[in-house]
């Protein structure tokens, strides 16, 4: 009789080692992310070191039972990835109604200060009718005139108010889609040499960043908050819909509970700040509840 010993001892052995192969393979997360500096820094000196990218080293570090994979992209190929992948995330997302029908979202992580309208100095009076008493944009407003050209990064949003004008503005031809890699500096450089961009929404701490990068001159440019949209806004983790996603959001809402992951989030994000804006974010944060660590 032929003993079965050698063949169940084969089959044993074989088991963890195909068990294994499998876990890792389900284990997996591609983060996507943009050359969105100071958030996500893609080239250069500072490359690795935004804010999102320190909070994003902080965050696989919590994870050791996953494998992760970090791959730069575009905003629209990312969402693209999200939607048919089953294991891509991006570890700095705004949540609008649009994108929490694709992806999931994870429970706020951070808060930050909210997009505005960004153009020349110089046409300050050519805009003062156009700001409320508080300094304020009426973006809508301006849009309606025709007479600024908007450009805004494809696939990017700016917050519930922006996106909204934005999207109203499209179709008369003054908002200009535009997909280059850096989606911010290379508009800037437009306005500053218009080039038939008068204005560019976006972030102050991007403001900051660029003039500082690039050596732009930044008393040439002017931030302007936007009417409806100066509360700080909340940023999520997003990850495919799809069970390894919800079991990845689930993993990451147990960090953000406990804590840890909000400090660092927050601190990695005002140490990108200006001293006169981090102050700001400051009170903002002490107003709502959320004080600094």
């Amino acid at each position: 009789m032929i003993s079965l010993r050698p063949l169940l001892f084969f089959i044993v052995m074989c088991m963890p080692i195909g068990m294994s192969a499998a876990a890792r393979a389900a284990g997996s997360i591609v983060w996507f992310h943009s050359d969105f500096p100071p958030l996500s820094i893609v080239n250069g000196p500072d490359k690795g070191r935004g804010a999102a990218d320190q909070w994003g080293v902080f965050l696989q570090q919590q994870l050791p039972d996953f494998q992760h994979e970090l791959i730069a992209a575009n905003t629209l190929r990312i969402q693209e990835e999200m939607k048919h992948r089953d294991n891509a995330c991006n570890y700095a997302f705004l949540k609008t109604a649009e994108r929490e029908k694709l992806f999931l979202f994870s429970e706020p992580l951070a808060s930050i200060q909210p997009s505005g309208l960004i153009t020349l100095r110089s046409r300050e009076k050519e805009l003062a009718p156009f700001l409320n008493d508080r300094g304020e944009l009426r973006l809508q407003a301006l849009i309606a005139t025709q007479k600024f050209r908007i450009a805004a990064a494809a696939g990017r949003s700016f917050g519930h108010v922006i996106d909204e004008a934005l999207l109203a503005g499209h179709e008369d031809g003054k908002l200009v889609p535009f997909t280059t890699s850096d989606l911010f500096s290379s508009g800037l450089l437009q306005i500053l040499n218009k080039q038939g961009i008068d204005a560019l929404p976006g972030y102050a701490m991007e403001l900051s960043w660029a003039a500082q990068r690039f050596n732009l001159p930044p008393d040439r440019f002017w931030f302007l908050p936007v009417e409806g949209q100066t509360d700080l806004l909340p940023v999520h983790v997003a990850c495919s819909r799809s069970p390894i996603g919800e079991q990845i959001i689930s993993q990451i809402n147990e960090l953000i509970r406990a804590g840890k992951l909000p400090e660092v989030a927050s601190q990695a994000y005002r140490g990108w700040l200006p001293a006169d804006v981090a102050r700001h974010y400051d009170r903002q944060r002490k107003a709502t509840g959320r004080h600094s660590q």
